[in-house]
């Protein structure tokens, strides 16, 4: 079992970008290597995955593998196929207990790999950020650092859904794999659509959040808003869909992004059409 799902996983070494027209909403997933990474020779720990339910609600999960466990990797691979791949199955709109319910199950899909294979649950160690986004709510589930962001429908300023979780310490947060995980768990309902959003690990933090105070976040005017609308923008041209593949790749590898983080970077961007 470690062979063949470190064998896919090992391939996501440098980037990773997908997107898709998915129920009138453009979904773009991109990750790149950190510069830590990169110079250590050590595989890409972050990892996304997105579909939509058979209800029409746009699933997004996106999870960051521990720098320190020897198979975060794997557990975040685990994580983000197991949650959506359950969630794409609702053909009603989906709810906080649903939620709660799939981290469940995500969790127990961590220890039987881990009794299995022979390993320790904390080598699988990862954070999780789900966010899900119906027609006339949004919610997201959350535990550990990175955040998702976003736009409701007939408002002009980017807000935070659901911001990174509070830590004393810098680099230490919480994962699916601790001990009273359930606890850190973190889930919000708006019952108010978005129109756009994007859903991030924490080597985007600083280019994306501005902070307020020691745990309160709001949403920088540079990154988020510019991108959004760069990619609407790119979008009406031809080949757009293509065209902001590059860009996100593009953006994510540059210096301009990198001097806030050597850590790896993931995003994924949702602009419903």
């Amino acid at each position: 079992m470690k062979s063949s799902i470190l064998k896919d996983t090992k391939a996501m070494d440098c980037s990773m970008i997908m997107s898709s027209i998915l129920n009138n909403w453009f979904i773009l997933g991109a990750s790149s290597r950190g510069l830590l990474h990169a110079y250590t020779n050590t595989t890409m720990q972050d990892r996304f995955s997105y579909s939509v339910s058979r209800g029409g609600d746009i699933v997004v999960c996106v999870s960051d593998g521990a720098g320190s466990c020897n198979f975060s990797h794997i557990g975040a691979t685990l994580i983000t196929d197991t949650i959506v791949q359950h969630l794409e199955r609702f053909s009603k709109s989906i709810d906080e207990e649903d939620l709660k319910e799939v981290f469940i199950l995500a969790r127990r899909v961590l220890e039987t790999y881990a009794m299995v294979d022979g390993c320790d649950l904390k080598d699988l160690s990862c954070t999780v950020i789900v966010g899900v986004f119906g027609p006339a709510k949004t919610l997201t589930a959350h535990i550990g650092d990175g955040a998702v962001v976003g736009r409701f429908e007939d408002e002009e300023d980017f807000v935070v859904l659901s911001p990174p979780a509070e830590s004393e310490f810098s680099n230490v947060t919480d994962f699916i794999t601790g001990d009273h995980w359930q606890d850190s768990l973190r889930i919000h309902v708006y019952h108010k659509p978005v129109e756009c959003f994007l859903t991030f690990t924490d080597g985007l933090h600083k280019a994306v959040l501005k902070p307020l105070n020691k745990y309160s976040y709001t949403v920088g005017e540079g990154f988020a808003p510019r991108l959004i609308e760069k990619i609407k923008e790119t979008l009406s041209t031809k080949r757009g869909i293509e065209r902001v593949g590059s860009m996100v790749n593009t953006l994510l590898l540059s210096e301009h992004i990198s001097i806030y983080s050597d850590d790896d970077k993931t995003v994924l961007i949702g602009v419903k059409k």
